[in-house]
């Protein structure tokens, strides 16, 4: 019986708190998923981005439709959580055609909008319902490119000056238009981005309370309490708040100084008896002593942007200083008073005393007397006269007379400052909120995703990276995840013109006669040479492709064989690889699509129905589709077509598509033409191929007709190496079994029983040693009827 193990989706709620639950239950890089090469390269990349080598990078994830981008990015996100010592990852997720495309917002940002009674403007559509974060963020006029109203009409030669004149008028308008929409674009994108970096922000630190108050020796009150300032910080957050109040609940906690941030880091077991964190604070993120000041600061400048997003906030600060100063000089000056004139005690009403008066002259006789007492000598006894003379003197003039000077300085200052709320600040406090998020210990991931969503990806992502490179790439992580039409004409855009020697597109080459002067290929302005700005900015470029190998590798890891008796465990996974070759046959290679056909097979308890639990029901029943499956990697596996996949990485997806060109046939009933005999024929042509493939490329979207005469990698050359080495050597596989796939078969075992020489005990599928995988595959190359599947 093949049972599924229960495990959380990358980043989920359960799996975020197993990765941080104390002490941890499991390791989270043990629960089974899809994992590729590229997943490995971009774990590399975040892990520099949240150990500081790097302030930004810009990643590009692309593929079919399905094949798991999102859940990818998710993955490297929380091995990155699992790994990092130094800053948190912290994942900010947007959408992608609310944070670019104007269209997909409910009200237009104006220039006025912080003005002093500027009226609303009013929505483009009537909206029912409640509204959304879009509603905030502004939406729109018309896209450049798309036509407007000042499009509708053309002047004619030879009219009257009137009419030229309304033409120039028209064509102003519309420049200013585009440059109007231009920072829009950007004015949109850049509130999108705030308002989710905030909201992740806040959530953040609230999570990590729970575990501080906990954990943290600092905690100051019992658990109940800061339960509730848990709480109260979560109401505080969301609505506008300020320092003061952040402090104040960081401050009762016990968290301003050592804060609460670090308490998300994995729980990780160093070989202590006693599991532990990543504390104390890491060098990378700032001192340990004001981890909770930073927190705080962090917190509070987005809180303050987020302010502008939400309404119309006014400040005012007015500061006001005065500075005085006094000085007093007193100086008894010799002065004859004028006659008539009274002094200042005489005019206050009180006059001097009679023993004021005889002071100085009873000073100057005992002066004198002292200089006299005990001298003989006439000389001495008249120097003694003389001075109690002059002593006497000084001291009546200064009873007498009195000059009094004053200075004094005074200065006043007054500060009045308006301070600028306007959206305007918001590009400017994006660089300065991201580094003080980092000074907090967080290292912010921004995922913009559904960029396949967008009427005309190429050329509104182009617009908003135009406009925003200097924030994107240099200061924070941006993953951009879109399909594989941009990858396409994003390589198309840095390929070589025909007219110098690159290759031909397909859309050229089928022209009857050659392009003339103002037609498409001298047109700068055309789509079909349009040369995108983004060709040098993503720091790297993934275009997700996965092997057969790493689907069979997956379901190996997702059912649980602990429940299989010893004796009955070959039988069943000898079962088990049949089940996910057929399995990667049915999906042609998609993990959605393979994850939808599993599911099919299974009942409510997460088991194989009633109806496909015998393990050799797969090799009974659906032998020609592992027999199928196998000529595809057959031809997939030789050297050549190797060559080509690892040269430029799309060129597996058009490798696949064509050698599953015949298993959408079947099913879809196409391309049947009656024989003479009566029977049913496929008939295959190079046209109905590159058909095929476009159509694959847009995975039927109604974009396909609009992008059809698009660049495309579908170049003549490649087309006939497809028709010629794919296709029709897939189908001599099929005619031909027992010799093609009995070879491809025969390779792979030599090259497990190499393995096993060379490193004994290394795995192929989970849980499984070189070993088993030797002995299942030589079971399943027994077990197969190569009988031919096709005839010519």
């Amino acid at each position: 019986m093949y049972r599924m193990r229960d495990y959380a989706e990358p980043l989920s709620r359960e799996s975020l708190r197993s990765l941080r639950e104390w002490p941890r239950a499991i390791d989270p890089q043990q629960r089974p998923h899809m994992l590729s090469t590229e997943y490995g390269r971009l774990r590399y990349l975040l892990g520099r981005y949240c150990r500081g080598e790097v302030d930004g990078i810009s990643v590009l994830l692309t593929g079919q439709r399905g094949a798991g981008k999102t859940t990818l990015a998710k993955l490297a996100i929380e091995a990155a959580m699992h790994d990092s010592e130094h800053l948190i990852p912290l994942p900010v997720y947007l959408h992608g055609p609310t944070m670019i495309d104007l269209l997909a917002r409910g009200k237009a940002p104006d220039a006025s909008e912080n003005a002093d009674g500027a009226k609303p403007e009013k929505p483009c559509e009537s909206q029912s319902g409640s509204m959304s974060i879009a509603a905030i963020i502004g939406a729109v006029p018309p896209q450049g490119g798309e036509t407007t109203r000042s499009d509708v009409g053309s002047t004619v030669k030879g009219s009257d000056d009137e009419s030229v004149e309304s033409k120039e008028e028209a064509e102003q308008r519309d420049a200013d238009e585009r440059t109007k929409e231009q920072a829009q674009i950007k004015d949109g994108a850049f509130r999108v981005i705030l308002t989710e970096l905030y909201r992740c922000l806040s959530r953040a630190m609230y999570e990590a309370w729970l575990n501080a108050l906990d954990e943290s020796p600092d905690a100051r009150r019992r658990r109940h309490e800061l339960l509730e300032l848990r709480t109260h910080l979560d109401v505080t957050l969301d609505r506008p708040t300020d320092v003061e109040a952040l402090r104040s609940i960081w401050e009762r906690a016990g968290f301003l100084h050592s804060g609460v941030a670090f308490y998300l880091s994995p729980v990780r077991d160093r070989g202590s008896p006693r599991a532990s964190r990543n504390l104390p604070v890491p060098a990378i993120a700032g001192d340990s002593r004001d981890q909770g000041l930073r927190e705080i600061l962090a917190l509070s400048a987005c809180a303050n942007t987020f302010n502008v997003i939400l309404g119309k906030p006014k400040e005012r600060l007015r500061r006001a200083e005065s500075v005085e100063r006094e000085r007093l000089y007193n100086l008894k000056v010799s002065r004859p008073e004028k006659e008539g004139a009274k002094s200042g005690e005489e005019a206050k009403g009180s006059a001097k005393s009679s023993a004021e008066k005889l002071a100085p002259a009873a000073l100057g006789v005992a002066a004198g007397g002292l200089a006299l007492a005990g001298s003989k000598d006439l000389g001495t006894t008249a120097m003694s006269v003389g001075v109690g003379l002059i002593v006497w003197l000084a001291s009546f003039l200064s009873v007498s007379y009195n000059v009094r000077r004053q200075v004094s300085k005074k200065l006043d200052r007054e500060l009045d400052l308006e301070v600028d709320w306007s959206p305007e600040r918001i590009e400017r406090d994006l660089p300065i909120l991201l580094k003080r998020v980092k000074d907090a210990g967080f290292a912010p991931i921004f995922i913009v995703d559904e960029l396949d969503k967008l009427s005309d990806p190429t050329r509104k992502l182009d617009q908003f990276l135009h406009l925003a490179k200097h924030i994107v790439t240099d200061y924070g992580a941006f993953l951009f995840l879109t399909d594989r039409t941009y990858y396409e004409e994003l390589l198309g855009s840095e390929t070589p013109p025909a007219r110098i020697g690159g290759p031909m597109p397909l859309a050229e080459a089928n022209r009857a006669t050659p392009p003339q002067n103002g037609t498409a290929e001298n047109n700068p302005g055309d789509e079909g040479s349009y040369d995108s700005y983004t060709s040098t900015f993503y720091t790297h470029r993934i275009f997700l492709n996965y092997t057969p190998d790493d689907y069979r590798r997956y379901l190996f890891k997702l059912v649980d064989d602990r429940s299989w008796a010893p004796e009955e465990k070959r039988r069943h996974k000898l079962g088990l690889l049949a089940w996910g070759t057929i399995l990667v046959y049915r999906s042609k290679m998609i993990p959605a699509r393979f994850n939808r056909r599993l599911i099919a097979l299974l009942n409510e308890h997460g088991e194989f129905s009633q109806e496909y639990r015998d393990p050799s029901l797969p090799l009974n029943r659906h032998q020609n589709e592992v027999v199928m499956q196998l000529a595809v990697e057959a031809i997939a596996s030789r050297r050549e077509v190797q060559d080509r996949i690892r040269e430029v990485p799309i060129y597996g997806q058009y490798i696949y598509d064509t050698l599953y060109f015949l298993s959408y046939l079947h099913e879809h009933g196409r391309a049947r033409v009656a024989d003479p005999a009566g029977q049913d024929q496929f008939v295959i042509t190079r046209d109905r191929l590159k058909d095929y493939l476009k159509y694959r490329a847009e995975d039927g979207s109604t974009r396909w007709n609009a992008s059809s005469e698009r660049y495309q990698l579908l170049t003549n050359d490649t087309v006939e190496f497809l028709f010629l080495r794919v296709l029709r050597e897939y189908i001599d596989v099929l005619t031909e079994p027992r010799r093609h796939i009995g070879q491809y078969l025969n390779m792979r075992i030599s090259d497990l029983r190499n393995r096993q020489t060379a490193n004994a005990g290394m795995t192929f599928n989970e849980g499984m040693t070189s070993n088993e995988d030797l002995d299942l595959w030589s079971a399943l190359r027994l077990a197969l009827d190569l009988s031919p599947l096709v005839t010519r």
